[in-house]
């Protein structure tokens, strides 16, 4: 799942245009919808922690929190907030 919502973080290529003004991905936040006593979410949060890794290379080292809830939005299992660091000249 977490594979999955880091596809949908890759639009910002899709909103920039191409991943080369993005100078790199900062800090990943991972929301995981967990059982009671579940606490594997930072395990969860690998799928797109590789997936960064797998497509931007040097942009994807990152700092990560993984927080575990009992519900999210629209019953997701997986929401993610990505800070991206973008290149200040765009030429």
């Amino acid at each position: 799942m977490a594979h999955q919502a880091g596809l949908s973080r890759l639009l910002l290529k899709t909103a920039l245009g191409s991943l080369e003004y993005l100078q790199a991905i900062a800090r990943v936040d991972g929301h995981v919808n967990s059982a009671p006593g579940w606490t594997q979410q930072a395990a969860v949060l690998n799928g797109a922690s590789d997936l960064f890794a797998e497509i931007m290379t040097d942009k994807a080292s990152h700092a990560r929190t993984a927080f575990g809830h009992s519900e999210l939005p629209l019953n997701a299992a997986v929401e993610l907030v990505l800070i991206a660091v973008m290149k200040s000249e765009i030429h």
